[in-house]
Formats: structure tokens, sequence, C-alpha cells
């Protein structure tokens, strides 16, 4: 227990405030028009104003429908409050940024370029744009599903059975889910 707890402190909680000191400025910015626009696109479609049959799963499909509905559940819960809405971004960035350790780990068995990947990742203003930044969860999500792809991919290459396995199920559940959420 004492380990685990060390390796927090030393591994993780640096990265933690780090990159909330570099974000938590943006967390006092407002909602901007993309995000209303998710919200009336949302309701516009599954209200019924549109022709077609309309339904989570297929909006969710659509161009803008993993921003929308990420939007439009947010909105449920909290309304309007914009913090929470770029802390749910930040904590998917956080995910994403994690997802690189295992991958970058096993691709150059080297901790600290793990580490530093991660570092980088979840600090970079990379996807930071000036007015809104909460718009890019889904893209974050993505990110964190394609590394698992990746790293589940290159751990079962690597395995000596190519047959059908969990792995392989997984790998392939997780990259169509990752293409499905970022375009």
């Amino acid at each position: 227990m004492l380990k685990r707890t060390k390796s927090f402190f030393v591994f993780i909680l640096p990265l933690l405030i780090l990159s909330l000191l570099v974000f938590w400025p943006s967390f006092k910015l407002h909602l901007t028009g993309d995000d209303y626009l998710g919200l009336w696109r949302y309701h516009y479609y599954l209200d019924g104003h549109t022709t077609g049959i309309w339904n989570n799963l297929n909006f969710f499909l659509t161009d803008y429908g993993p921003q929308d509905t990420f939007t439009a559940i947010i909105h449920h819960f909290f309304d309007f409050q914009p913090i929470y809405y770029y802390l749910f971004s930040y904590l998917l960035r956080l995910l994403a940024a994690f997802s690189f350790f295992p991958l970058i780990l096993s691709l150059t068995n080297n901790k600290n370029a793990a580490y530093l990947a991660i570092l980088f990742f979840a600090i970079t203003t990379t996807g930071l744009e000036t007015t809104d930044w909460s718009f890019n969860m889904p893209s974050y999500l993505a990110i964190a599903l394609m590394n698992t792809f990746l790293f589940v991919y290159l751990k079962a290459r690597k395995s000596a059975s190519h047959c059908f396995t969990y792995e392989y199920l997984c790998r392939n559940i997780n990259y169509d889910l990752s293409c499905r959420i970022y375009r």
C-alpha cells in the first residue's frame, strides 16, 4: 500500500497539478456558439423537427453527433454552468494523456519516454482554442480508445496465437468506436 501511495505522489500528482495549472484559467471561459449550436442541433433532430427517424444512436453517428451528445448530457445535469463543460473536457483530456503510457512504454521500454509523452499531451495547447476547447471532448475520448486499440493490437501481434481471442475482439471494438467518435 505504501508503494502505491508513493507512486501516486511521484508519478500522477505532479501531472495533475501541472496540467491543472496550465488549464485552470480556461475554466473561467463561458460557453460559445459551438456549444449552443450543439444543443440546438441535438434537440432539433431528436425532437422531430427534421425528416427521418432519429434516435440517440443514429444521431451520435452523424458528423457532429458525439460533440452534440456530450454537450447535451452535460447540459441535462448542469444546465449552462460552463465550468462543468470544461471540467469534463479536462478529465477526458487527462484520460487521453494517460492512455499514452502503456502504448509508449510497450514501444520504447522506457518509462521516462512514456512519462514525457503523458506530460506533453497533458499540457500542450494543441486543441486548446482561445474561445472554446470543451467541444473537443469526443476527440479526447477517441484518442484514448485509439491508443488502447494500438496497445492491444501490438500486444496481440507479439503473442504466439493469432486466433479469435478476447484481445482480438477488444481491439476491433476499440478501433471501430474510436473511428466513429473521431470522425
